[in-house]
Parts: structure tokens; sequence; C-alpha cells
């Protein structure tokens, strides 16, 4: 029976998070679509960039030749106010576009993000890059500025050795957050802490350590499950759930809203000169990726320390089983997220679990070992809540 109420809990708790998560955003009040016809008014291209008419003339692309020397292009969101949310839907592909001797030195689309009212150097977010002979393929997510709000420049650049890359299509619509995703995320958190609660407990008198146990489950899964610690928004599978407004759904240069005067400084540059390239862009990342990417030859160490810790502090709170069966369904849950929002799953990853199986066996082992130290104070502090962990089976 208790096994039953748990996987139908947890089944509907799934469930609820991703109904929340695809409904997250709504169309913000009064936006229209904007493409590249739009924004071609406001365009500065260097030598190199052009405009290229397709379907009779009714749309347009953007070719980038590395034939001259920096071709670059910067599209400023002409007339739009700061933002929080912008949706981006594009379609990119690169020819013989043979890449240079940095990572960087390739294609790739930048969103300059202008905090108005500031002086220092603006937010480059890198959303996309392409080489050698990349197939086009659609792309979406949700891109936010790290201080919002923030007004956006599309920057375009093609710093390879040689070859030409394409923006096929590209098109731009501000989000907001829903009420619903607002409240309903904060619900969606108590659930969760119940369910671990009741995982750990069953027919007992709830005390602070299952809901410290709880917590920590919690925190974990909002930092390396949903949300996560990406930094582009995706969706799971399916597109977000919103719908432009039938009036409003044609593409129009403008924008509804307060107009502002802010001029991003990317953009206060005379129209004779040419732009220039930002060189490497610091990708904007949660701490533990950027620490994965600098430490790429440790993963697997990185990996096991991520389950050692809270396995660790989980067993000295409830027991090691509870601990342990909380840990491998945040293992999975991990990865499973990550295939949901379209990183797909590799030998790299089952190395990863395998890495994560480690952390927690290191984890319940550590605490075990910190259980025989006869000191007053440790037992006290590693004692579980009841000897040993309640069975599933019950």
């Amino acid at each position: 029976m208790r096994r039953s109420i748990l996987l139908l809990t947890f089944l509907a708790l799934s469930a609820a998070l991703f109904f929340l998560w695809q409904y997250r955003f709504d169309v913000a009040a009064g936006a229209q679509r904007i493409t590249l016809d739009d924004l071609k008014a406001s365009a500065i291209l260097a030598p190199g960039v052009s405009w290229i008419e397709t379907q009779a003339g009714s749309n347009l692309s953007l070719k980038i030749s590395r034939e001259a020397p920096a071709p670059i292009g910067l599209l400023k969101f002409f007339n739009l106010p700061p933002q929080r949310w912008l949706h981006v839907k594009f379609q990119i592909s690169a020819t013989e576009l043979v890449a240079g001797r940095e990572i960087w030195n390739d294609g790739r689309c930048i969103m300059e993000w202008h905090t108005p009212g500031t002086t220092g150097p603006w937010e480059n977010q890198q959303f996309a890059s392409v080489r050698e002979n990349q197939k086009p393929g659609m792309a979406e997510f949700v891109l936010r500025p790290k201080r919002a709000p923030a007004s956006a420049v599309l920057r375009i650049e093609n710093i390879g050795d040689e070859g030409e890359m394409r923006i096929l299509s590209f098109e731009a619509i501000p989000l907001e957050e829903r009420m619903l995703w607002k409240i309903g995320r904060w619900v969606l958190m108590a659930g969760w802490i119940g369910w671990v609660v009741y995982f750990i407990q069953f027919q007992k008198l709830i005390s602070i350590r299952p809901i410290l146990a709880a917590v920590i489950c919690l925190l974990m899964g909002l930092y390396f499950v949903v949300p996560g610690p990406w930094k582009l928004i995706r969706s799971f599978g399916q597109p977000f759930q919103f719908e432009l407004d039938s009036k409003d759904s044609g593409s129009k240069p403008h924008i509804h809203g307060t107009s502002v005067s802010f001029d991003p400084p990317s953009l206060l540059k005379p129209t004779t000169q040419a732009p220039e390239s930002v060189g490497k862009v610091v990708e904007q990342v949660d701490l533990s990726l950027r620490v994965k990417l600098l430490l790429a030859g440790m993963r697997p160490v990185l990996h096991s320390l991520l389950l050692l810790v809270p396995t660790f502090l989980i067993a000295c709170l409830v027991g090691k089983m509870p601990a342990i069966r909380l840990m491998l369904i945040l293992a999975f849950s991990i990865e499973a997220a990550q295939v949901a929002f379209g990183y797909g799953f590799d030998r790299t990853d089952v190395l990863d679990l395998f890495s994560d199986l480690v952390g927690i066996l290191i984890g319940v082992i550590l605490h075990a070992c910190i259980q025989r130290v006869d000191h007053p104070a440790m037992v006290k502090l590693i004692r579980p809540l009841h000897q040993g962990a309640p069975s599933l089976k019950q």
C-alpha cells in the first residue's frame, strides 16, 4: 500500500512539474513577434555580411562570409523596452566553416544584454555556434539577462579561419512569467518536501530531522534537476505553451509598451566604423557547470562529490537506507532532466551515473566510520532519527 502511494504521488508531482514548466511563460503584454525583417533597419553590418531575400522577397536571411577580415553584424531590437525573458527561435547553418585555433573561433550568435543606467561592460550571452558543414536545424529556448531587465542586441560573428555561416530564420518574442507558475512552484516544492518526509518517516511523529533531509533533497533538485544549472531555459521536448493574439501574430517593426531612450553602447559607434569582435565570451553558466568545464578531466571525481556530501548529511539525519534510496532517485532524476531538456544521453552520462553511485557509497562508508567515533557530541550529531530505516515493503 505504502509503495503504491509513494509511486502514485511521485508520478502526480512529476506530472504537475511538467505542466507548470511547460506553461511557465506567457507573451508579454502587447508583445509582437520580431523577425530578421524587423531588425534590418537597425542593423550595422561589417563587410562580408549581407542580406539574402528568400521566398520571392517575403523573408530575409543573413549570410556571413569569412572572405572579409571580420564579418560581424549587430541588430538592435528597435523600440523594445528592457526585458526579463526573451524567447528566441532560429535556424542557422555553416558551409566549410573552418574553426580557428581557439575553441570560440567559429560562427556564433550572441545576445548582448545592456542594463540601463549602468556604465560597466554589457553581458554577452552566446546561445548558438556552428562550424564545418553543419546542416540547418531549428532551435528555440528562452534567454534571460543576468541583471534584468536589460535591452537586447543580437550580435552575429563569423571568426573562423574561412567559410560561411547563414542565419536562415530568426524570431524573438518577449515573455513574462505566468501567475500560475509563480504560485504553483511554491505549492509544488511543498509537495516534494511532503513526499520526501513520507518516504523517510512512516506512521511516526514528524520531527525536524526528516524535514531537514527533505530540504536538502529539494535544494539538490532545484540546483541540478529543475530548473537546474542551465543559463538557457529549455522546454521539456515540446515548445513552451504560449500564443500571440491573432491581431498581433504578424511580424511588425515595433513593440508595444513604453519606449526608452537607452541606446546600447555597442550601437553608438559611427555607422562607417565596422563592429569589432568581442573575443572570448565568458560563459554565463552556473558555478557548478563552470567548475565542471575547468576541471573536465576530473569529471568523475566531481560527480562523486556531488552525491557524496548530501548522502552523508542525510544519513546523519535519518539513517543510511533512506539516504541511499533518495540519492539514487536524485542521480537518475538529474540524467532524466538532461534528456528531457534535449541534452541527450551517451556514454559520458553512463560514467556520470557510475560516479554518482561511487559518491553515494563513499558517503555511506564515511557515515559508518564516523559512527564508530565514541564521543558524546559526535554521537548526538550523527544519531539517526530511528534505528533502521523504514522499509518500502511496509
